[in-house]
């Protein structure tokens, strides 16, 4: 009778376990391979959390639940934190870098009014001027939300 609790726990554990590691693969597998570099603080914990499981960890254990439940908690972490990077990326990262092709610095001449040379210059220097400014802005804004992305923590 005693035998028979301890497979059925056994099975419990097995399944779970099972259920842990695809979890795993699936958040490991979804995060961008420009992001790994980012999220590898959180990727060394689950590492870290993992690790008794592969070392000190037998099925007559008594701390298999425990150590399946820090397993079950630092995925989900890892994959909020990875969720919440994509979207730090999506959103304050990706829309700014799409709007930097569409910034004119040259912005074709009305042929029927005649300049001459310096005005020419001067008003093109003013275009390339305040288009720079966009343009700066653009980056700040860009390097902010990568500075957010870096800066998520769980």
């Amino acid at each position: 009778k005693e035998v028979l609790k301890q497979e059925q726990r056994i099975k419990v554990y097995v399944q779970r376990l099972q259920q842990n590691v695809k979890d795993m693969s699936n958040v490991i597998n979804s995060i961008l391979p420009a992001v790994k570099p980012v999220l590898s603080p959180q990727l060394h914990h689950l590492q870290l959390t993992i690790h008794p499981g592969l070392s000190t960890l037998n099925w007559s254990n008594v701390n298999i639940d425990a150590f399946l439940h820090q397993m079950t908690i630092s995925t989900e972490e890892l994959g909020h934190t990875n969720t919440l990077v994509q979207q730090i990326l999506e959103t304050e990262v990706e829309t700014r870098l799409k709007e930097i092709p569409s910034l004119l610095f040259y912005e074709g001449e009305d042929n029927t009014v005649s300049r001459s040379c310096l005005d020419f210059i001067e008003n093109h220097s003013n275009i390339i001027k305040e288009k720079f400014g966009e343009l700066t802005h653009l980056i700040t804004q860009v390097q902010a939300g990568l500075f957010n992305g870096v800066n998520v923590r769980y």
